[in-house]
């Protein structure tokens, strides 16, 4: 059986039959002058696809496309797969995203150097891209917040963060302005991948132009100059602020930096770039143009809070507020110690003999914000005790960076690692009794239980592929 892996796009863009609205295309000739036509050309090609691959898990996954200039881990496919079928992308060793979105990687490279672990907070972070980009390009010692308000979205985030398997992120469910009021000038790094109109990804996404409107123009930048002050508080003096926008016009983009540093002593920063890479520079942060490079509209600027209210995070107190999702402190049994290194985290049983596992760096950083008593999440779900004497790992535990490396294992081939995937019957292997972490090319998909004459899949239900495979 031979599962397809066709292109998943068609040769031309639906602009190429479809009108922009007169408003927008006015707009873009006069921001663009004699560039419009090139622009608007582009707009009717392809959108090129990428990936990022995972830095702690690309081993086993070679370049076969074109590397994307300003990531060094980013790479352009020939051909869009279905992702859905194909195994690394489960186990977490790519996240597919957007060329122009890593230039995030660039505005890293131009932070100040630091021996002290640095707090890291994605404010709007779903789906994900950003959040992941950032665990693979912080320090060990840093940590992560990735926070989103919307249900769903929230839960996009939470299961893209979970793939990753990375223990140093803690995830929120707050509005800006809860976070603010209980932890104030905490945070030394704040992404705003602010929501806005989405012009940059008109290209491929047909519902960002039947939606636009001035009206939703105007409506977004009071939104983000409302998430931006709240941002501006929840900063450190001495912090960066990076603000990043999908679309064109300047009332989303060079308009709210200019408010932010009229309302604050703020020093834009500005990375190096290859003027090779077609990035181009603004009287305030950088823009990404679909004609003059693989990728789609993005706006993204730095900048330094020099002063303002507040201590820095290093003086905040830690008290324990009493977290609803962490259970109470134990001490981690010895069952838990083939799978992970227990003394290196701090242990929580919660429910139904729940297990999670917060690394004890982050723990010692970040105390506050594990305790708060916002809606927030941290660390690893390691898994639950059965009985006193059967433990029953967590699926997150098999995509994390964190479980020992030895432990037994089941190799799947792909056409097997699909249907284990799709929670289906797999193979018996000629392997003694136990549960094993089944793998695809020596990375982690999920958990088995061998028995005598069959193997149970213990893929959770909300995980399991619900696409056909095509034949």
């Amino acid at each position: 059986m031979i599962y397809s892996l066709q292109a998943a796009h068609s040769p031309t863009s639906y602009l190429s039959h479809m009108d922009l609205p007169l408003a927008f295309e006015q707009a873009m000739r006069a921001q663009l002058g004699d560039a419009f036509d090139a622009f608007r050309t582009t707009l009717t090609e392809p959108s090129p696809t990428s990936v990022r691959h995972h830095p702690a898990k690309c081993e086993t996954t070679p370049r076969k496309g074109r590397p994307v200039p300003w990531a060094d881990l980013g790479e352009y496919l020939a051909e869009r797969p279905v992702f859905t079928l194909d195994p690394l992308y489960h186990a977490g060793c790519y996240y597919v995203q957007e060329a122009s979105s890593m230039i995030l990687e660039a505005f890293m490279a131009a932070l100040p150097p630091t021996s002290e672990p640095r707090s890291f907070l994605d404010l709007c972070a779903a789906p994900g891209g950003k959040a992941t980009h950032l665990l693979s390009l912080m320090k060990e010692t840093d940590y992560l917040m990735a926070n989103e308000i919307h249900p769903h979205r929230h839960g996009v985030l939470f299961e893209n963060l979970t793939r990753w398997g990375d223990a140093r992120v803690i995830v929120g469910r707050c509005t800006p302005d809860e976070l603010a009021g209980r932890h104030p000038s905490r945070f030394d790094v704040l992404l705003v991948d602010a929501p806005c109109s989405g012009e940059g990804m008109i290209r491929k996404d047909e519902v960002a132009l039947q939606q636009w409107s001035e009206e939703l123009v105007r409506k977004c930048a009071l939104r983000q100059q409302a998430i931006l002050q709240q941002a501006m508080a929840l900063l450190r003096p001495g912090g960066h602020l990076i603000y990043s926008t999908c679309t064109f016009n300047r009332a989303e983009n060079e308009a709210q930096i200019q408010q932010v540093m009229q309302d604050h002593d703020c020093t834009e920063i500005i990375p190096d770039l290859e003027e090779s890479w077609g990035i181009v520079r603004s009287d305030h942060g950088v823009r990404c143009y679909p004609h003059r490079l693989a990728g789609e509209g993005l706006y993204m600027c730095m900048i330094r809070k020099n002063s303002g209210e507040g201590a820095p995070a290093t003086l905040r107190a830690s008290g324990r507020y009493g977290n609803r999702h962490l259970g109470h402190s134990a001490a981690a049994p010895d069952i838990l110690e083939p799978y992970i290194h227990t003394h290196d985290f701090d242990w929580y049983k919660g429910r139904q003999e729940n297990w999670r596992a917060i690394p004890t760096s982050l723990q010692q950083s970040a105390s506050d914000l594990i305790h708060s008593p916002l809606d927030v999440q941290s660390g690893l779900l390691v898994g639950k005790m059965k009985t006193p004497t059967v433990f029953i790992p967590d699926h997150a535990l098999a995509l994390s960076t964190s479980r020992h490396a030895d432990i037994p294992r089941m190799e799947l081939e792909r056409e097997d690692a699909l249907r284990f995937l799709k929670k289906e019957t797999i193979p018996a292997p000629d392997l003694p009794k136990g549960i094993y972490l089944v793998t695809y090319q020596g990375n982690g998909l999920g958990w088995a239980k061998v028995i005598p004459g069959r193997v149970n899949n213990l893929i959770p239900h909300h995980w399991r592929i619900r696409m056909s495979l095509t034949e």
